[in-house]
């Protein structure tokens, strides 16, 4: 466990600013001044809007406020007696299996079913097996938005108001398979540029991320101006609304629709199956990004549990002086009194660049975060409000 002096590193731990879940709607002038006026604040804006690049990478924590359940959640829902606990654990003594992973337990259950069928083992239970255990992780991931946790849609409110509009456009890389950022974008009015084409069934095509959305006015092209809430996502680990189909390849389809839901299952051959298609085109973009000049990444509750993607940062690090990071977390360090004490092994191998302050450390929760960045906000009109509040009602 390395260890890193609070005066010679950037960190702002914004836990010790209170902010309440409820700040969004209860919080008085004072409480916006305090925040707006604060080192953390004004330390994020001015690398944001410095920097002609910004990307975030995104992991589970994004998704907590929304109810989206962590590894250990779904855990504890499949080891519930009332459920599966029988069947179950008979699938854990046969696999051999102590961790508390459900995707890693499905990709050594893959692995086990691969070895049957080649023996000639299989059975018509294995396969059944595996079905349940899918179809049960899908229903528990499904996330529907609301603007009461609308964290995600604060979000790209407030990052489209502070980057300016002459700087590149926002880049999302996400490692949850969740909706919530397509949802967000549908209730906020955002065009998502993904790798999906713009037709009526939606195919991967790579080449999709080099498009862009322009505002043209009196049909003059030389008047020509890029639409502002326009953002790419990356969604590195598949997604609740993909679908393989064999002969048109992937397809954008509604979540409840058969057969959708591409992962990646975080096990051995995580490695592998990220370096195929469509995976490597999203992979290939995500180091490209961080070898532009002047480039912003902002890591916001991401482990760093993923070994390929760990490399590709400490490489862009290593080799592009212009890259700066921030990295929001809430337990990756320990606060011993002058010192930060780093408990994450990838981060410890960092320690040079949180020294040098290339990476600027953000002790928060996202939520937290979202109503940091969220003070310059533009505020709702009446007009927004009430649409908002006919939406609401409608949803009851």
């Amino acid at each position: 466990m390395q260890k890193v002096k609070l005066s010679d590193i950037n960190y702002f731990d914004i836990g010790e600013m209170n902010i309440s879940d409820d700040f969004m709607t209860s919080a008085t002038a004072d409480d916006w001044k305090k925040l707006k006026t604060s080192e953390a604040y004004n330390f994020f804006v001015s690398k944001l809007q410095q920097k002609e690049n910004c990307i975030f990478l995104t992991w589970a924590g994004t998704s907590k406020s929304s109810w989206w359940l962590l590894m250990k959640d779904l855990w504890a829902h499949f080891t519930n007696p009332f459920l599966y606990s029988s069947e179950f654990n008979a699938k854990l003594t046969e696999l051999k299996y102590t961790e508390d992973n459900i995707e890693e337990l499905l990709s050594r259950y893959e692995t086990s079913i691969i070895y049957k069928k080649n023996n000639g083992e299989l059975t018509t239970e294995d396969e059944e097996f595996k079905e349940k255990i899918i179809t049960e992780l899908k229903e528990q991931c499904k996330i529907e938005f609301s603007f009461d946790k609308s964290e995600h849609l604060s979000l790209l409110d407030a990052l489209n108001y502070l980057r300016w509009k002459e700087k590149a456009r926002l880049k999302i890389f996400t490692l949850n398979y969740d909706t919530l950022f397509e949802q967000a974008a549908n209730a906020g009015n955002y065009v998502v540029i993904d790798w999906f084409s713009f037709n009526i069934e939606r195919r991967f095509n790579g080449t999709n991320f080099d498009l862009d959305i322009v505002d043209r006015k009196n049909n003059r092209m030389e008047e020509k101006t890029l639409f502002r809430k326009v953002f790419h996502l990356y969604k590195l680990h598949g997604s609740l609304d993909w679908k393989k189909d064999w002969k048109n390849g992937y397809i954008k389809c509604p979540e409840d629709a058969e057969g959708a839901w591409e992962i990646i299952y975080p096990g051995n051959s995580k490695y592998e199956q990220s370096y195929n298609m469509p995976y490597f085109e999203m992979l290939t973009r995500f180091q490209s990004e961080l070898r532009k000049e002047n480039v912003l990444l902002n890591i916001v509750w991401y482990k760093f549990g993923d070994h390929h993607i760990n490399r590709m940062i400490q490489e862009a690090l290593s080799n592009n002086s212009s890259l700066t990071i921030n990295i929001l977390w809430w337990d990756l360090w320990e606060k011993i009194e002058d010192e930060l004490a780093l408990r994450n092994e990838f981060l410890s191998e960092l320690k040079p660049y949180i020294e040098n302050t290339r990476i600027s450390l953000f002790k928060m929760r996202f939520w937290w975060f979202v109503r940091l960045i969220s003070v310059n906000a533009p505020i709702m009109t009446e007009e927004e409000k009430l649409a908002k509040a006919i939406s609401d009602y409608q949803k009851q």
